[in-house]
């Protein structure tokens, strides 16, 4: 060999000891997904190098809106449920990307995204990144106050829940209930692998009431916050957002709370926020690239009560018929508690359900943005965006340049279902997603809801994802 050839040789094996300063400068001007993962599989060298550093993430670069797999040669809406592969959508694009879930998620939900990562819902919940396949343990379901025990020999009734605005009533509920929407959305405060920790917010249904719950991951167990009533009506949490190193949520009566972890406690936004007129059937927070915080009302037609929310609001003690479920002697041990065989249980076995009528057609007709003025403490409506984009749905809200990033429409909110009552029967949802124009208030269609047989149902429900490689 030359000594010429033998430079180029040489040359070409010192690539892996390139410093890491320029290595992370090299991987911070990556844009898209797939070039970041080819850069960082080059050598072992460059992804233990890039996995010290500051971890690449694309949650400002891109939004990937995630998808059941669908199969036209399988029935129903494709694969959904039978594969464990999913789509990833570039919607900026129009591309599409497979990737493989594990196996021991195929049956879980995902119920929120945030730095990438994917909260899935299951008995022992996990974050899942679909990039990389890394997961971290969740404290189980059991650790929350109000769960009892779970019981997997007690078919349709393997949850045991304790509901205390009801005097202590135990109630039975199914699995497929609790694992569908027991939780329904989460915040972070930073990335899971984080140095200075992190700290994971939820909205959780606990029976009739929607509660804030957090964790730490590789935590022992969640933490209820407490309740807080408003004339003795129901209040829902219907938000969280991490903004300005704490959590900030908002109810179904337009309050801004904020979150006290070290107590822990919820206390109003003070001094208090004026209180929207508008009534809205979900609320969002999010924090805009200039650091403010905008609330982001959706309004949907031909909304009717559903009862999977509530399954308790119309029952009394004895009473022996339920929302669309079925009421039957539970006979369980728990080794933590006392359990009278006499006490009520109603049971929510969703397998009953299949001639439920309570599963209306919905769609969205509006969204209505305010900003919050910080020195007045006034909610202002604002009609125009800019140059910005908002992406809603079960991720954690994101707001994105689209002067920074082309191929995203300005002045413009991408939405996707998360009306999570509706979802849990599984007869209807996943479908109502769409681009909202607020200039002229028109709603474009996004073009994958065509990929599926039966438009009704798309399942699982797709969920925004920014992309993170950790």
């Amino acid at each position: 060999m030359s000594k010429e050839k033998e430079g180029k040789a040489e040359e070409r094996r010192n690539w892996s000891e390139l410093p890491p300063e320029l290595l992370n400068l090299i991987g911070r001007r990556i844009i898209k997904v797939k070039d970041a993962i080819r850069f960082r599989v080059v050598c072992k060298t460059w992804w233990e190098t890039l996995a010290e550093q500051q971890p690449l993430q694309f949650h400002q670069s891109s939004a990937l809106l995630m998808l059941p797999y669908c199969s036209h040669n399988e029935q129903g809406n494709g694969a959904g449920d039978n594969s464990c592969c999913r789509l990833f959508m570039d919607v900026a694009r129009s591309q599409y990307h497979h990737l493989d879930f594990e196996q021991a998620l195929k049956q879980a939900n995902c119920r929120g995204s945030a730095f990438g990562w994917l909260f899935m819902l299951q008995r022992i919940p996990v974050l899942f990144n679909p990039l990389t396949g890394g997961q971290i343990s969740l404290p189980p379901l059991t650790t929350f106050p109000e769960v009892l025990g779970y019981f997997p020999e007690t078919v349709g009734a393997e949850y045991l829940i304790v509901d205390h605005d009801y005097g202590g009533l135990l109630f039975a509920v199914g699995k497929k209930y609790v694992e569908s929407i027991y939780i329904d959305r989460i915040a972070m405060s930073a990335e899971p692998n984080a140095a200075e920790g992190c700290v994971l917010m939820a909205t959780c249904w606990v029976l009739s009431k929607r509660r804030l719950a957090f964790c730490r991951p590789g935590g022992d167990k969640w933490t209820l916050l407490p309740y807080l009533s408003v004339g003795g009506g129901p209040v829902h949490y219907q938000n969280i957002v991490f903004w300005r190193n704490k959590f900030y949520a908002i109810d179904n009566y337009n309050r801004i709370l904020i979150c006290d972890l070290a107590v822990p406690n919820v206390s109003f936004l003070a001094p208090k926020v004026r209180l929207l007129p508008a009534d809205f059937d979900t609320r969002y927070l999010v924090v805009g690239l200039a650091d403010e915080l905008m609330l982001v009302g959706r309004s949907l037609a031909e909304r009717e009560e559903d009862a999977v929310g509530a399954l308790n609001e119309q029952h009394d003690a004895g009473r022996e018929e339920d929302a669309g479920g079925r009421v039957i002697p539970a006979h369980i041990e728990d080794d933590r508690h006392e359990v009278d065989d006499q006490s009520v249980r109603y049971v929510w076995d969703s397998d009953t359900d299949d001639e439920c009528e309570c599963c209306p057609n919905y769609e969205t007709i509006k969204f209505t943005v305010y900003k919050l003025n910080e020195e007045t403490n006034q909610w202002g409506e604002i009609k125009s965006i800019g140059d910005y984009a908002l992406f809603l749905g079960m991720n954690t809200s994101a707001c994105l340049s689209t002067q920074d990033h082309s191929g995203y429409k300005p002045d413009c909110i991408y939405f996707t279902d998360d009306s999570f009552e509706k979802h849990v029967r599984r007869r209807r949802g996943g479908y109502d997603m769409g681009i909202y124009h607020l200039s002229d208030g028109t709603i474009e269609s996004l073009c994958c809801i065509n990929l599926y047989e039966n438009p009704s149902l798309v399942w699982p429900p797709p969920v925004w994802v920014s992309p993170a490689i950790n």
